[in-house]
């Protein structure tokens, strides 16, 4: 499933649902999205068609599910799309959390960063962490018994979390020292995942704890980075080839860039792959 913003468009839209404009627009998709969103949106497919419409204050998403017209927006189609202000707005999407990396970055900086980046995520690169996925997934399993009842989001989460943070920054997280990935984590996951009225800026608990950290996992990210550039020794994980990368100037990224594109690398890898898994068992278990 994919979905494009459209503002002012003269195209006609397809059937759907507007849940009209202001304060009252937004509670309503607060209450229709925020309890279960996927079955929300299985509900309008449903009613709609498998391309249908929502229209919250004149501003219309389109939602795509059908594979041919996904790979239409994505693929054949990509330069005439560009990501929505959710993704890159620096004070409002997710831009704010991990910067400008290839999951928010548009335009011309994405096609730079992405030709800086493509070497770190080469085929055989990919095949070397092969081990490390084979030896935590063993150590996972080991701990488990038969009879058990066992949270297997939870343990899809961490050993993803696990192999990620060894392949990316070579660091076991399982240790201390991985903490502040974690919280980091689930503090952009949760604001990501819900829908709210309260502002970023107020200082509530719950953005108090939110921007703690995101803070310690920037020192750590930092840190990190400051060593592979004392040492530029190659240690195999993903950090290492990202400091080395070159632009056709020969020039490397900055500091900020390579934390942008590393916490970016981090949530992108560990948190798709683990709803993948988790969907995976949910089916086997439907079908064994």
């Amino acid at each position: 499933m994919t979905s494009i913003v459209l503002k002012n468009s003269p195209a006609p839209l397809p059937a759907g649902i507007d849940l009209g404009g202001g304060v009252l627009g937004l509670l309503r998709a607060i209450r229709m999205f925020s309890s279960d969103q996927l079955a929300a949106m299985g509900r309008l497919r449903q009613t709609y068609g498998p391309t249908y419409r929502i229209t919250i204050s004149g501003t219309s998403v389109v939602v795509f599910t059908r594979p041919d017209d996904i790979h239409a927006v994505l693929v054949e189609q990509a330069d005439s799309f560009h990501k929505d202000e959710d993704y890159t707005d620096p004070q409002r999407g997710l831009a704010r959390f991990v910067g400008q990396g290839l999951l928010t970055s548009d335009g011309a900086l994405w096609k730079k960063q992405r030709k800086l980046v493509a070497p770190a995520l080469h085929a055989k690169r990919i095949a070397n962490y092969g081990g490390t996925m084979t030896e935590y997934t063993a150590a996972m399993l080991d701990g488990w018994r038969d009879g058990e009842a066992r949270d297997i989001a939870r343990e899809m989460t961490t050993l993803t979390i696990r192999i990620v943070g060894k392949t990316l920054f070579d660091i076991d997280a399982s240790g201390t020292r991985a903490r502040p990935v974690f919280e980091a984590m689930d503090a952009i996951q949760e604001m990501q995942g819900n829908m709210t009225l309260i502002p970023e800026w107020i200082p509530t608990p719950t953005n108090r704890r939110r921007r703690r950290s995101l803070a310690a996992l920037d020192a750590l990210v930092y840190g990190m980075i400051a060593e592979r550039k004392a040492d530029s020794t190659d240690r195999g994980d993903l950090l290492s080839m990202l400091v080395a990368a070159r632009d056709e100037n020969g020039e490397p990224m900055d500091d900020r860039q390579l934390r942008d594109e590393a916490v970016t690398l981090f949530l992108a890898g560990h948190e798709t792959t683990a709803n993948t898994l988790n969907w995976t068992f949910a089916l086997l278990a439907q079908h064994p």
